[in-house]
């Protein structure tokens, strides 16, 4: 009987501490996602890797984050956009297994040409994510529009 008990203690734990992982991940990448700016370079890992769909569609290392940052900006800047902003769904995939973690989420990209909104849904921003002592950092993102 005592080790029903405990199995069964041990299966509620685990699954409470999924539960947590999974609030912080998501937590974490709505977050990042919502401000981009420079500060946010720090949840990204020392060996983040950064994939999207323009030049030089990969950056990796310790600055990958705010690299693919300026990047934007300036590629935004010559293209006459402002105001980008990307809004996640609720993730349609989310697992945690032990201190790593990945993540796909539905996108809706919006921004500004030419004095019009424009809005572009159904992309995907898919992270892995690796935790860091007690925080979560993004180890890897990527972006797919369709």
């Amino acid at each position: 009987m005592r080790k029903i008990v405990f199995a069964t203690a041990v299966v509620f734990w685990a699954s409470a501490a999924r539960a947590d992982d999974k609030t912080d991940i998501t937590a974490i990448v709505e977050r990042y996602v919502a401000d981009m700016s420079p500060a946010t370079a720090a949840m990204c890992t020392e060996d983040a890797v950064v994939i999207d769909g323009s030049a030089p569609y990969v950056w990796r290392g310790p600055h990958a984050c705010d690299d693919w940052r300026k990047d934007q900006l300036a590629t935004a800047e010559k293209l006459g956009i402002s105001d980008g902003r990307l809004v996640l769904g609720q993730p349609f995939h989310l697992k945690v297994s032990g201190e790593v973690g990945y993540a796909a989420f539905p996108a809706t990209l919006t921004y500004t040409k030419d004095a019009k909104t424009v809005s572009l849904p159904g992309n995907i921003w898919t992270v892995a994510l690796r935790r860091v002592g007690e925080i979560w950092k993004i180890a890897s993102w990527s972006f797919t529009d369709r």
